[in-house]
């Protein structure tokens, strides 16, 4: 399987962290009624609420709206939490458990398995 790349704007760059690599959990809409540990979180958007609960147990986080002045890349910037928004919204189509890599220096993020 080819490796897909998506451009990022960083929203948050963390604490320091160049990369992030880990599995990918997609929620498309509503309120989750949990968020797994550990996990990079591939979502259209977070609200304030949202935001507070996903940055305490991400990995990272990768939307498709958003800034650096959004309530999720202040509180990321504050948790230390990385957040990259991709303007191609086909990553929502990716699906639990892919391989990702987020790379701030190469401004990608690549979806590898």
């Amino acid at each position: 399987m080819t490796a897909r790349r998506y451009s990022i704007e960083v929203v948050s760059p963390g604490r320091g962290q160049k990369r992030v690599e880990g599995e990918s959990w997609v929620f498309k809409e509503g309120v989750p009624a949990t968020y797994p540990e550990g996990k990079i979180y591939v979502t259209p958007f977070l609200d304030l609420a949202q935001a507070y609960l996903a940055l305490q147990r991400a990995k990272a986080v990768i939307v498709t709206r958003g800034g650096i002045l959004s309530h999720l890349a202040i509180l990321g910037r504050e948790f230390g939490v990385i957040v990259v928004r991709v303007d191609d919204p086909s990553i929502l189509e990716i699906g639990d458990g892919r391989r990702i890599s987020i790379d701030l220096d190469k401004g990608v993020v690549e979806v590898v398995g």
